[in-house]
C-alpha cells in the first residue's frame, strides 16, 4: 500500500473498472473519473507528504468503509457500487423518511391556511370527545320517550363498538389512500350518524345512528394526528398535538355537563344536532385548505391497495374486539357474568384473538399490526402507557363527578363545575408539555414525571371522606389533572419520533386503539367494582334491599332510604367510590412502567456539522480529499463474473484513497 502507483496504471485500471461498475446510490460526488483526477493531483503531492503506512490505513478506515453485498435474484447485470455517507452511532435525530416533503409543504403553505386547517382539526377533536360522553346525562329522557330501558347499554356501546373495532383499519386507509379523502369521509360519517340519531323515531334508529357516528369518530381520532403530521414538521408538532389532546379531554369531561344542559333546557335531540353546524364548517374548511404531500403508497394500483388492507386479518380482528366489547357491555348489567352467553363471548374473544395473532405473524407484509412496528420499544411502551392512561381517564370522568353528586348532593352542572381543577390543570400541563418538548426535544422525562404525578393524585383520592373540605379535593384534582396533561400526548409523539413517516398512521391508530380499548375495559371493571362494593356496604344499612340498587340510579338511591339511615348509606357510598379510586391508583402506577421504558429520542434536528476551516497551506489538500471523506462503498458482483474483478475494484479504490 505504501508504494506509489503510477498514474497511467491507476488511470487504466480506473477506466476499465468504470466500464463494468455502475453507481447505484451517490449521495456524494464520487465517480471513477473523479477518482482518476484525484489520483493525478495527489501523485504530484506525494513528494512533499510522507505518511506512515499504519497511520494512513487508519485514516482511510475512518473515511471509507467497504462491504461486499451477496448477489440475489434481483442483482443487476453489472457490478454495483453503492456509496453512502456514514452516520454517527450517537446520532439520535429522528429518521428523515418523508420529513423533507412535509417541510416543503409547510414552507409553501400560507399562515392563514395552516391556521384554518389546525382550527378545523381541533374542532373535529372537540366533536369526537363531546359525542362520546354527551349522552350520559340525556339517557333518562331518551328512555322515557322510547320506553326502551333494555336498550340503554346500546346507546353508548354502539358508538364505542364501531369506533374501536374499525380503528386499526382506519390506520391502513390513511396509509394507502388520500389523507384528505379519508378524513372528510370520517367527518361526514359523524355528521350522518348525528343526524340519524337526532331525528330518530325509535330506539333502533338511535342505535344505528350511534354506530355510524362511531365509524366517523374512529377516522377523526387517527386523522387529527395524521393531518398534523403531514402539515407540520416533527419539531413543531408537540404543542399542537398537546392542544388537540387537551381539547379531547375537555370535551370528554364537559360532555355530560353540556348534555344535561341541552336536555333540560331544550331537548335531548340537540345533543346530536349540535354537531351538524360545527361539523359542516369543518368539512368546508378542510376541503379548501387541506393540502398533503405526495406519497408513494397512494400511487399504487387499486388492486395492490385492496390487498394491503389485510383482508384476512381485519375481519378476525373486528370479531374478537366485538365479542370482547359485547361481553363487557352485557356482563353484570343485562346478564350475569356466569351466564352462558357471556362465557361464550369471552371464549370466542380468545379464539379470534389467537387467530388474529397467527395471521399477523404469517403475513407480515400486509399485517394490520405490522411486526416491524412492534419491534420498536417505544411503540410497545406507548401502547402500554395508552391503555392504562385511557382507563385512568375514564375513572376520572365517571366517578369523581359521581362522588360530588352523591356525597355533596350536587347537581350534574355543579359537579361539572367542581371538575374545573382537573380540566384547567390538564390544559395547562398539556400546553406546557408541548412548549418544553418543542424547546428541549425530549418527551420522555415529562411523561415519566406526569405518570408519577397522576399516581400521587390518584393515591390521595383514595383518602376521600364524607365531610372533606374544598382545599383537599381541589389540590388532589390539580395533581391528577396536571399529571394527566403531561402524559396525554407522549405516546403518539413517541410513535412519530421512532417510526418512518409511512408507518406513523399505523402506529398512531394502534395507540389510539389500545387507549379506547383500555377505556372500555376499565370502565366495565370500575362499574362492577363500584356496584359490588356498594351492595356489600349498603346491606348493613337498615331499610336497604338489593332491589333498590337496580331500580334506583346511583345518585337517587340515597333518597329512597329512610332518613335516619342516610348518613350510614353515604359512608357506604364513599367506601364504594374509594374502591374504584384504588383501581385508578393501580392503573396510574402501571402507566409509570410504560413511560420509563420509552426511548430517550429527540424530535429536534441535529444541525449539520460545518467542517473546520483548513489551515494555511492545507487548503488545496482539504479541497481535493473532500470527495472521499465519509463514503461507504458497497460492491455487488455479477454472479457470472470472476471474483478477481471484485479484488481489483477493492484494491484500486483503497490504494487511490490512501494516496489521497
Amino acid at each position: 500500500m505504501a508504494q506509489k502507483i503510477a498514474e497511467s496504471d491507476v488511470e487504466a485500471q480506473s477506466n476499465h473498472l468504470g466500464s463494468i461498475l455502475t453507481p447505484r446510490v451517490s449521495p456524494v460526488p464520487f465517480t471513477m473519473d473523479g477518482l482518476s483526477r484525484t489520483t493525478s493531483r495527489t501523485t504530484s503531492r506525494t513528494s512533499r507528504t510522507a505518511v506512515s503506512e499504519d497511520t494512513e490505513n487508519e485514516r482511510v478506515d475512518s473515511r471509507v468503509r467497504m462491504s461486499y453485498v451477496e448477489p440475489d435474484d434481483k442483482t443487476n447485470s453489472h457490478h454495483m457500487v453503492e456509496t453512502s455517507k456514514s452516520n454517527s452511532p450517537d446520532d439520535m435525530s429522528p429518521p428523515d423518511d418523508g420529513n423533507t416533503a412535509i417541510e416543503e409543504t409547510y414552507r409553501k403553505s400560507s399562515g392563514t391556511r395552516i391556521i384554518l386547517l389546525l382550527s378545523s382539526v381541533f374542532a373535529s377533536s372537540f366533536l369526537v370527545g363531546l359525542d362520546r360522553n354527551i349522552l350520559s346525562t340525556a339517557i333518562p329522557k331518551i328512555t322515557d320517550e322510547f320506553n326502551s330501558t333494555n336498550d340503554v347499554g346500546w346507546y353508548s356501546s354502539a358508538f364505542t363498538l364501531t369506533c374501536c373495532a374499525s380503528q386499526l383499519l382506519v390506520g391502513k386507509f390513511y396509509t394507502f389512500y388520500s389523507v384528505k379523502t379519508v378524513y372528510l369521509i370520517s367527518v361526514l360519517l359523524l355528521e350522518v350518524g348525528s343526524a340519524v340519531s337526532g331525528s330518530a323515531a325509535s330506539s333502533i334508529a338511535l342505535i344505528i345512528g350511534r354506530a355510524i357516528a362511531g365509524l366517523g369518530a374512529s377516522g377523526i381520532y387517527a386523522g387529527c394526528v395524521v393531518c398534523i403530521m403531514y402539515t407540520i414538521p416533527l419539531e413543531k408538532r408537540p404543542i399542537l398535538q398537546s392542544l388537540s389532546m387537551a381539547i379531547v379531554s375537555i370535551a370528554s369531561i364537559a360532555g355530560p355537563l353540556i348534555g344535561g344542559s341541552l336536555t333540560s333546557k331544550v331537548s335531548w335531540r340537540w345533543c346530536f344536532y349540535i354537531n351538524l353546524p360545527l361539523g359542516g364548517t369543518v368539512v368546508i374548511v378542510m376541503f379548501f385548505c387541506m393540502k398533503m404531500p405526495d406519497r408513494e403508497e397512494t400511487k399504487l394500483h387499486w388492486k395492490e391497495k385492496i390487498m394491503s388492507l389485510d383482508l384476512l386479518g381485519t375481519p378476525v380482528m373486528m370479531a374478537w374486539v366485538i365479542c370482547l366489547l359485547l361481553a363487557l357491555a352485557w356482563g353484570g348489567q343485562t346478564m350475569a357474568w356466569s351466564s352462558a352467553v357471556i362465557i361464550v363471548l369471552f371464549v370466542l374473544t380468545g379464539v379470534f384473538l389467537c387467530a388474529f395473532i397467527a395471521i399477523q405473524a404469517l403475513t407480515p407484509k400486509t399485517a394490520t399490526i405490522a411486526p416491524r412496528i412492534l419491534k420498536q420499544r417505544s411503540v410497545i411502551s406507548s401502547c402500554w402507557t395508552a391503555i392504562f392512561y385511557g382507563g385512568t381517564q375514564t375513572v376520572i370522568a365517571t366517578y369523581i363527578p359521581m362522588w360530588f353528586q352523591t356525597i355533596n348532593s350536587d347537581t350534574a352542572i355543579t359537579s361539572g363545575v367542581r371538575m374545573l381543577p382537573t380540566i384547567i390543570a390538564a390544559i395547562v400541563a398539556s400546553i406546557l408539555f408541548g412548549f418544553l418538548v418543542q424547546k428541549i426535544g425530549y418527551y420522555t422525562p415529562f411523561a415519566i414525571f406526569g405518570s408519577c404525578l397522576t399516581s400521587i393524585g390518584a393515591g390521595l383520592l383514595t383518602t376521600v371522606y364524607v365531610s372533606m373540605k374544598e382545599p383537599n379535593w381541589i389540590g388532589y384534582q390539580i395533581l391528577l389533572g396536571f399529571g394527566q396533561g403531561l402524559c396525554s400526548s407522549a405516546p403518539n409523539l413517541a410513535v412519530q419520533a421512532v417510526l418512518p413517516t409511512k408507518d406513523v398512521p399505523l402506529g398512531s391508530s394502534l395507540v389510539i386503539f389500545v387507549q379506547l380499548l383500555g377505556s372500555t375495559v376499565f370502565a366495565s371493571a370500575g362499574e362492577n367494582i363500584f356496584y359490588s362494593q356498594l351492595i356489600s356496604h349498603l346491606t348493613r344499612v337498615p331499610g336497604f334491599t338489593k332491589g333498590m340498587a337496580t331500580s334506583s340510579g346511583a345518585t337517587t338511591l340515597i333518597d329512597v332510604l329512610p332518613v335516619n339511615s342516610r348518613p350510614q348509606a353515604l359512608t357506604g357510598y364513599n367506601e364504594a367510590l374509594r374502591s374504584v379510586f384504588y383501581c385508578m391508583l393501580a392503573l396510574a402506577c402501571l402507566t409509570i412502567l410504560g413511560t420509563v421504558t420509552m426511548e430517550w429520542k429527540s424530535i429536534l434536528k441535529k444541525p449539520a456539522k460545518s467542517p473546520a476551516a483548513p489551515e494555511e497551506g492545507q487548503a488545496e489538500e482539504q479541497g481535493e480529499t473532500d470527495g472521499i471523506e465519509g463514503v461507504e462503498i458497497r460492491l455487488r458482483p455479477h454472479p457470472r463474473t470472476d471474483r478477481v474483478m471484485l479484488s481489483v475494484a477493492t484494491s484500486v479504490l483503497s490504494d487511490s484513497a490512501v494516496i489521497a
